[in-house]
């Protein structure tokens, strides 16, 4: 919402029923939603604001799956953390503390919770707008294939060097924190399969708008 000082404010669009009706044109459900409670996007972290619109401290997280049937694996996560987390809507899980990187980072413990959740070991994780590569990085530390894509070269490449350097620099569970650090430091997060392990940024640099660029395949 825009405007309610000097100007007539502006309306609320809900974007998550936009999503929701592109994801089923697609074929997709919407299953579930968690909400990311995060801390509050404002200057100086301060809990208020100067009109009746309330403070920006959660995000949505919607999950669509395609119609049919579901086979559920409840040794993805431990007892303690299906309790914790697994089977919670809410996530309180802290916002990064810098956006110096891209404008929409997002921190590694959320990512290694959906990706825990919603995917097997040895499975595919595509994020399709990768930005600096916070998906891939942790879908590869958890063992899974990944794939990212992203239109802006910079982006890309920095999401491949961030992956890259990951099993070096986090394989141990430095720098980050909750399940996937639990699950590095314990050395139970599965292995990544070599041969079938992808990561791939858009070949040709930037694509222009209106075009569709030829993604790289999957190989193994």
């Amino acid at each position: 919402m825009r405007g309610g000082k000097q100007s007539t404010s502006t309306k609320v669009l809900l974007t998550g029923c936009l999503v929701s009706e592109w994801a089923e044109d697609a074929g997709f459900f919407l299953y579930d939603q968690r909400i990311w409670h995060k801390d509050p996007c404002w200057a100086n972290s301060r809990w208020h604001s100067n009109s009746y619109r309330a403070v920006d401290e959660f995000e949505h997280v919607y999950v669509f799956w395609r119609p049919g049937i579901t086979q559920y694996d409840r040794e993805r996560l431990t007892p303690r953390e299906w309790a914790d987390w697994g089977s919670r809507g809410v996530w309180h899980i802290r916002s990064v503390s810098r956006n110096h990187r891209h404008e929409a980072e997002f921190p590694e413990e959320l990512a290694a919770r959906v990706i825990r959740l919603f995917s097997p070991p040895g499975g595919v994780v595509l994020d399709p707008f990768v930005g600096t590569g916070t998906t891939t990085k942790v879908a590869k530390l958890l063992g899974r294939q990944w794939l990212g894509i992203d239109l802006e070269t910079a982006h890309a490449q920095l999401a491949r060097r961030r992956t890259d350097d990951a099993q070096t620099n986090t394989s141990h569970g430095a720098g980050v924190h909750g399940p996937l650090a639990r699950c590095a430091a314990s050395g139970q997060c599965p292995r990544r399969p070599s041969a079938r392990t992808i990561g791939a940024k858009l070949p040709n640099g930037p694509v222009s708008q209106g075009t569709t660029p030829a993604l790289p395949r999957f190989g193994g």
